[in-house]
């Protein structure tokens, strides 16, 4: 009944405009009281609520940047940037990587990539001293002409097959065959090599041999790869691109590249099975650039992390961050005389020449110090022995030489029998020999010497300097470098046997004194008489001068910040025994913690 009541009612209601129009301004007047009271009232309490809280914001900010402050500074001195495994080291060098066949390397290049990527009998330690590598046993019989080598037996290649005898005497007999030209090949003529059981292998010498270890650090070659090959194609095979070795690093790829600037690249994986351990670095890179500018550029522009030259070239105008270490080697430059030659086969005329080389001048003009050499040994390879030096710069005394031997002066120059005194110079392209060359040019000249040079640049030609200038002996004096190595044995460079195309005696030098004293050191066993032969050979080379010393060689080896090579403080007979301790060497750095 009451909701019938009530629906009437709602019924009786009549809506006018008017009405409903009161009634509206009654509901907005309630709505409007209701919002200030609930809503716009409170509005204003969150606005001053908000300060509060932005400031709250700012302060817990400001805390938490104060801790991250003093985490940080915590951190860098509980921390320091150290080296790490892993990460890719990349080396460049000038030079042409012409074969990856150590049986052909010749130039720094080649021989650095030989190093890393095949085993010797023997190497040598960051003391320059002699140790075992392949070797592990040695027996030596007591004439001294019989060496017994057991080999270790966990040394493997890099195709997984163990290195054994037949490997060794392998790449003796083609180091000795003639069909095979290595560059090696004169010091093994006469020696043989035979297999005594699976593990020894034994070296049997005409004579003694004193400094024989020093000759057992030539990369050894599988056979297992090349044994069935001509021995006049071994040169030419697949095997100079992708060689197999037992070092610590294995070839993943040669590749030529021209962009951005011309270079060839040797891609190398660290060796797992490596018998010594397994190397930090994961990869290896060897850069070979035809020009320093380029090797320049490519360390300035990252692609390199470390380089290395003879010299001190690519050091200079380099940005600060690079380290540089400089480092003499075991090697020199001389200016070989062809004692062969017309007018060299005159003693007067070479020693002439001796007398009116001012080598202080030559270093000068190198912009070098600390790399004076007089002799063809150096004197830090004998003990107790002073050696004959160079004798002093005399202009007057060289110029009453040439007067004796015929040369007279005509003006600016000499002339004999209607025979202007004229030289033919050959040397690399280098900017050192080049400097060298024309210092001595300007020297000589003042004796009515004339010079004339050919200066050979191998990225410019198929045919190696070797072939061209060498053998040939296509020269009357040639610039040139030859290495002496941990041990004062130099009978390949100046005993008469090794002289012609094939030897190293590239000046032709033939003294029967000096042949005596070289045979007699070689086979002394005694340190004191070896001292003492080499003593009295250096003493008849100054006498004869079949050439001038100019200077000692240099390593200089340049790093980005990343690269951590172990070469300070080492000894270097060659550079590519700067290698000796690879397997410690790192490319990458990162943060470490430090015990407080």
């Amino acid at each position: 009944m009451e909701k019938k009541s009530g629906w009437k009612r709602f019924q009786k209601i009549k809506l006018s405009s008017r009405s409903l129009s009161s009634r509206a301004k009654k509901a907005e007047t309630a709505t409007t009281r209701h919002a200030h009271r609930f809503v716009l009232s409170r509005l204003k309490n969150l606005s001053d609520s908000r300060q509060a809280i932005l400031s709250w914001l700012a302060l817990v900010g400001l805390i938490i940047a104060a801790a991250a402050g003093q985490l940080a500074v915590a951190v860098k001195e509980m921390s320091t940037k150290s080296p790490v495994e892993g990460g890719t080291y990349s080396e460049g060098l000038v030079g042409e990587i012409a074969t990856l066949n150590p049986l052909f390397a010749t130039n720094s290049a080649e021989l650095a990539a030989s190093k890393l990527i095949y085993s010797s009998l023997y190497d040598y330690d960051s003391t320059g001293s002699i140790r075992d590598d392949l070797a592990s046993k040695l027996t030596v019989s007591k004439d001294k002409t019989e060496y017994d080598i057991e080999l270790r037996s966990d040394a493997l290649w890099h195709d997984g097959k163990p290195v054994t005898v037949d490997d060794v005497i392998y790449t003796v007999e083609s180091m000795k065959n003639p069909a095979v030209r290595a560059t090696q090949a004169s010091t093994w003529r006469g020696i043989d090599v035979s297999k005594v059981s699976q593990k020894v292998v034994r070296f049997k010498l005409p004579a003694a041999y004193a400094s024989f270890l020093h000759a057992l650090t030539f990369p050894v070659l599988p056979a297992h790869l090349l044994e069935k090959l001509p021995q006049d194609a071994i040169r030419q095979n697949t095997f100079s691109a992708s060689p197999i070795g037992s070092g610590p690093f294995q070839v993943k790829l040669l590749q030529s590249q021209n962009i951005p600037r011309k270079q060839k690249v040797v891609y190398l994986a660290a060796n797992s099975n490596y018998y010594r351990g397994v190397p930090k670095l994961k990869r290896f890179e060897i850069h070979a650039y035809s020009s320093r500018d380029d090797l320049k550029s490519a360390l300035e522009t990252s692609d390199i992390i470390a380089a290395v030259d003879e010299g001190a070239d690519i050091a200079s105008q380099l940005p600060d961050r690079f380290a540089v270490h400089n480092q003499p080697i075991s090697s020199g430059v001389y200016a070989i005389f062809n004692n062969s030659s017309g007018i060299l086969r005159d003693v007067r005329v070479r020693k002439a020449l001796q007398l009116g080389t001012d080598t202080k001048k030559v270093l000068e003009a190198l912009d070098i110090k600390g790399l004076e050499l007089d002799s063809p040994i150096l004197k830090s390879q004998l003990q107790g022995v002073k050696l004959s030096s160079k004798p002093s710069y005399n202009v007057s005394l060289a110029r009453k030489l040439l007067d004796r031997s015929g040369w007279r002066q005509d003006g600016d120059t000499r002339i004999k029998n209607k025979k202007v005194l004229s030289l033919k110079m050959a040397l690399i392209k280098d900017s050192r020999y080049e400097a060298a060359y024309k210092e001595l040019a300007r020297q000589w000249r003042e004796l009515g010497v004339e010079v004339d040079a050919t200066v050979f640049d191998s990225t410019k030609t198929t045919q190696s300097f070797a072939q061209t200038i060498l053998q040939s002996r296509s020269y009357d004096v040639l610039i040139n470098e030859l290495v002496l190595g941990a041990d004062p044995d130099v009978y390949p460079y100046w005993h008469s046997s090794q002289a012609g195309a094939l030897g190293l005696n590239l000046s032709n030098y033939k003294n029967d004194v000096a042949d005596y004293n070289l045979a007699t050191a070689r086979s002394a066993v005694d340190v004191k008489v070896r001292n003492e032969k080499y003593g009295r050979f250096v003493k008849q080379w100054m006498s004869d001068a079949p050439a001038v010393a100019l200077y000692q060689s240099s390593m200089s080896y340049v790093t980005a910040p990343s690269a951590r090579p172990s070469i300070k403080d080492t000894v270097t007979p060659m550079m590519s025994d700067r290698f000796s301790d690879v397997l410690y060497w790192t490319a990458d750095r990162s943060n470490v913690y430090t015990t407080p």
